[in-house]
């Protein structure tokens, strides 16, 4: 059976050594964090939330959430997610995160994301309102 559940921020040491790769995963397709262990400051003080997906006694996946306060709303934003059989969880996670963003509260859930995932958000009811364009800065070699 699926669960998705979100850590308490103490239980981090206890699990970190099954987390860390799948926290090594986010770190892996971010743009801000490198190594998982970046991750270990902002789960203790609470700054980031950790869903934790589960089957059973195996993990499956994780979700890392923020709540993002505005002068006239309120953000839960997905700040990345990783796992395996995630076509197994994902819709499951999607729930947990919406209750959790409602029970706080929060006005809105956003994510970032490739465009692989549009097909998914869309099938769960969510809408595309922006889109976020990049270009990497090449360092001035004069």
């Amino acid at each position: 059976m699926i669960t998705v559940n979100l850590m308490n921020p103490q239980s981090l040491p206890s699990i970190w050594q099954e987390l860390e790769p799948f926290l090594q995963q986010c770190a892996d397709a971010s743009n801000e964090i490198e190594e998982a262990s970046e991750y270990y400051h902002q789960l203790v003080t609470g700054f980031t939330g950790l869903f934790l997906v589960t089957d059973e006694e195996e993990i499956l996946g994780v979700i890392l959430i923020q709540r993002q306060e505005y002068p006239h709303v309120s953000i839960c934003q997905i700040i990345a997610l990783a796992g395996k059989e995630m076509g197994k969880w994902l819709t499951y996670a999607n729930d947990a995160v919406y209750n959790w963003a409602a029970v706080n509260d929060c006005q809105l859930v956003q994510a970032y994301g490739r465009p692989g995932w549009k097909k998914f958000y869309r099938e769960q009811g969510w809408n595309m309102s922006k889109v976020i364009y990049s270009k990497p800065v090449i360092e001035n070699t004069h």
